[in-house]
């Protein structure tokens, strides 16, 4: 008799006996039975699992959302694998949870942050139109903001020629075997001399949905300088690289200024950063734009950029006013480590009416938060209970929406291609399990990653700076500027 799948034909030899067709069609539906059954109780397993893990997490997002004083929003759209339009909703309470659309409670919502486009600036207007009494604060993307900074700059004519002669050589050796093959083997040279098993730096290109990914191509280019300069006087190249493409690569004038553009744009993209990380908050905003500032200042008086110094000035100071809010000011005046140092005078009044607008909101009694407010800027007394709050109010509201477009990289991951079938109920279920998982962790010991040495560097560097000034004010009753 003639089997027409292997795994008959094993359990026949094991069994030592004769079949008919009829039997191998009876164990052939056997099989088939066996194999949905085992199949099944695998799926049902998995079910069985995943409810549990959901459950699990759900009750301490739960307990997280419940527990915290106060709530941010950060909402983002985009399209799912079959172009349907999915819109995610993360809660911060500092640490960022996906969380699905239910009753979060009353009077707890703080701030809203989103990404800085047109028709959210315009959600923030009629949200504060319509309701007043919420008294919310709506602030943009600190980690936005300084990329569309990074960008304003790079789209000056000066960095755009360097650009276009970056992007022109990346490209050549990026998309020709021949001459990505010799920088290969002028690298492996190098690294086979030194005795080292160091690895290699390639080429990027700027992506556009990457921030500073322009900053990281200036960076790669600079990091094969030396390897591309060798491929260009090979004779090996001659017929492969174009003489202007040769010309540029040797040309020193080119190198120094890329080498000065990645002077003036590298602190910005160490501040993209250090303000999408977990732990930032809005204090950091006001640090980074006060630290670029004066980076840019200091490095424009020795730069080769004398016809745009203007320009880049009047970018900077376009994204600070659309970066700090009052919300942002009042987080560095209370915060324990600046105390408001990057603040001017106007800034520092912006601050304290804030502070008196949102004692009201939460029904403290403003007089005593002002004087308590004046003991804690001459370091006098202890921190009280009502200023506390406002405290934890505005530093808990994070600086970024990123946490949204992380859980963008979380649906990805989970609804692919393979597996476009997945309904939307099941992906956002699998979904919230995934990324809420990190809570289930046990907490480490804080750590000192590259973002906060940052930090603490600048710190140091303002340690010897001037005292801020008093300010001197009369409060209105007035509580519309909020």
């Amino acid at each position: 008799m003639r089997v027409k799948r292997a795994g008959f034909t094993i359990i026949l030899r094991s069994l030592g006996k004769k079949m008919t067709s009829d039997c191998s069609s009876a164990l052939s539906g056997c099989a088939g039975a066996l194999q949905w059954t085992f199949i099944g109780s695998i799926n049902q397993k998995r079910s069985q699992i995943r409810l549990t893990h959901s459950h699990h997490i759900e009750t301490i997002v739960n307990d997280k959302i419940s527990s915290s004083k106060f709530l941010s929003i950060q909402l983002d759209g985009w399209s799912n694998i079959r172009c349907e339009p999915i819109v995610n909703v993360v809660l911060t309470t500092h640490e960022p949870v996906v969380y699905k659309i239910i009753d979060t409670g009353t009077n707890k919502h703080s701030a809203t942050i989103s990404d800085n486009a047109k028709n959210m600036v315009k959600y923030w207007k009629i949200v504060n139109e319509n309701y007043p009494e919420l008294r919310i604060s709506f602030h943009g993307c600190g980690a936005h903001v300084s990329n569309l900074l990074c960008k304003d700059i790079v789209k000056l004519p000066t960095f755009k020629d360097i650009q276009t002669h970056t992007k022109g050589i990346i490209k050549k050796f990026k998309y020709s075997h021949f001459l990505k093959g010799l920088l290969n083997e002028f690298k492996k040279a190098e690294t086979e001399s030194k005795h080292s098993h160091g690895t290699y730096v390639c080429l990027k290109l700027p992506v556009a949905t990457r921030r500073g990914s322009e900053i990281e191509s200036l960076k790669s280019l600079m990091k094969n300088k030396q390897h591309l300069k060798q491929v260009a006087i090979s004779s090996r190249a001659t017929n492969v690289l174009r003489k202007p493409s040769i010309e540029k690569i040797l040309n020193d004038t080119f190198w120094e200024k890329i080498e000065m553009a990645l002077n003036l744009l590298e602190p910005i993209t160490k501040w993209i950063t250090i303000l999408e990380g977990d732990h930032s908050n809005l204090s950091h905003v006001c640090i980074a734009l006060h630290s670029i500032k004066m980076h840019i200042n200091e490095t424009l008086l020795h730069s080769f950029l004398t016809k745009e110094d203007d320009l880049i000035i009047q970018k900077l100071e376009k994204r600070k006013s659309m970066a700090l809010k009052k919300i942002h000011f009042v987080a560095h005046l209370l915060d324990g480590k600046n105390k408001g140092k990057c603040l001017d005078s106007s800034e520092s009044i912006d601050a304290i009416e804030f502070i008196a607008s949102l004692s009201a909101r939460m029904k403290l009694n403003i007089p005593d938060i002002l004087s308590e407010l004046a003991m804690y800027r001459t370091c006098e007394g202890f921190w009280s209970k009502e200023l506390s709050q406002i405290a934890i109010a505005t530093l808990s509201c994070l600086p970024k929406s990123a946490s949204t477009e992380r859980s963008f990289s979380t649906y990805e991951l989970i609804h692919t291609a393979k597996r476009n079938r997945l309904t939307n109920e099941r992906a956002a279920k699998l979904v919230y399990i995934k990324h809420n998982l990190k809570l289930n962790e046990i907490p480490n010991q804080a750590k000192i990653g590259v973002s906060e040495d940052y930090i603490a560097e600048f710190q140091m560097s303002e340690a010897d700076e001037e005292e801020p000034e008093e300010v001197n004010l009369c409060l209105s009753d007035s509580e519309d500027d909020y």
